[in-house]
């Protein structure tokens, strides 16, 4: 492509115009990829790299047609949705662009100037680099971050590929950089979860997204930590709780995804139970309890700092309200019919052992029985296992 053809799709895909870029003839698109340059800072970014920035770049009086765009993009220029790819140098991080004048376009281009490590590459791929925008956007509701994402779900990206973005060469950033490498392998499920956005989780469980069990811990509970004190949060929530306990009915979650959503906050050792004691505007909602409950989530749970969930109620300085109250009486009841669970599951299993049946078919007649977990391990340890959850629940000293 010469650099007449390649600054003419640079302001298509600027100004988002899909008449124009759907004048470029679907060959042209053949072959090499196509890099197109972001003149704010000089980084190389392959044609849909750029258009997904564009998606989340604020350009005032530009048309709000971010769908249209992206479609004619990846249909009309036959784009790849999982293939990765390298961008050369740090690009600018979208950001309002004033000034936008259809009548005098492009002379009125404007750009935010931002420093660049032009010998930095990245490689990730298509929804690792919209995950990428949406993380570094933060907390705010930004729906162009959330469309761009949900417009690659819709055009076909693979939801269970892992989370890729690596940073290679260059000044790099020891801290920033370090944490975007480790978010490396993650789920986007997790993501979606682990920020408390219920849009996406909704998406993602639509699309069939499952956690990555290799590497996904906490996820349920951090995105209780993550979306308390913010704007609507009860509301997205109760949405997030409805969704999985929906997709838990229907047979959707497997027993990898059960444990990714038991699992602890690996910075705290906080479960979800622990955390829905630690934030009153959660305690409304009594079955959020009984989703736990139903997904095996002990209330029994100790975190790093020896606390259960209870024990952590109990030791909030907040003042007895009404909410608080109910949701006490509700955690002390989940306690005790995980007492009832775990004594059911015992003995179930003891008996079992006692008949001296196959190991295969004491698990598949454990399974069958109501009121009772599975445990993973084999039946013959099921003393030492109900040694350890009795030990488990000894008051600390």
């Amino acid at each position: 492509m010469n650099e007449e053809l390649r600054s003419a799709l640079l302001r298509a895909v600027q100004y988002r115009d899909v008449e124009a870029l759907l004048r470029f003839p679907p060959g042209l698109f053949q072959g090499e990829e196509i890099l197109l340059t972001d003149e704010s800072n000089g980084a190389q970014l392959p044609l849909l790299a750029m258009a997904m920035q564009e998606v989340c770049t604020i350009r005032e009086g530009r048309q709000d047609n971010w769908d249209d765009f992206l479609n004619a993009i990846v249909r009309h220029c036959n784009l790849d949705m999982n293939k990765p790819f390298e961008i050369f140098g740090r690009p600018t991080h979208p950001s309002v662009i004033k000034y936008y004048d259809r009548a005098r376009y492009p002379e009125q281009h404007v750009y935010v100037m931002q420093p660049m490590d032009v010998s930095c590459r990245i490689h990730t791929n298509p929804l690792s680099w919209a995950f990428y925008l949406y993380i570094k956007a933060g907390k705010g509701w930004n729906m162009t971050y959330l469309n761009s994402i949900i417009s690659l779900i819709y055009l076909g990206a693979n939801v269970n590929t892992p989370f890729l973005f690596q940073i290679t060469n260059g000044r790099l950033d020891p801290k920033g950089d370090r944490e975007l490498n480790d978010m490396n392998g993650h789920s986007f499920l997790h993501f979606a979860l682990e920020r408390g956005n219920e849009i996406l989780v909704k998406r993602f469980l639509g699309a069939k997204a499952k956690f990555n069990s290799a590497h996904d811990r906490g996820s349920l509970a951090k995105s209780l930590a993550t979306a308390k004190g913010g704007f609507m949060a009860n509301v997205n929530m109760y949405y997030i709780f409805d969704q999985l306990l929906k997709n838990f009915k229907n047979g959707l979650l497997d027993a990898a995804d059960l444990q990714v959503l038991r699992s602890a906050d690996p910075t705290n050792g906080n479960t979800a139970f622990h955390y829905l004691a630690l934030y009153e505007e959660f305690q409304e909602y009594g079955f959020y309890i009984t989703f736990l409950l139903d997904i095996f989530a002990s209330p029994f749970a100790r975190n790093y700092d020896g606390l259960t969930p209870l024990e952590v109620l109990d030791s909030t300085e907040t003042r007895e309200t009404r909410v608080k109250q109910y949701f006490r009486e509700k955690l002390v009841d989940a306690m005790q019919r995980w007492d009832d669970l775990v004594m059911r599951t015992m003995l179930t299993h003891e008996a079992l052992q006692a008949r001296g049946l196959a190991l295969e078919t004491q698990e598949e007649i454990a399974r069958s029985v109501s009121g009772t977990f599975p445990i993973d391990e084999r039946m013959s340890r099921a003393a030492s296992i109900k040694g350890r959850i009795l030990a488990a629940r000894q008051p600390k000293e």
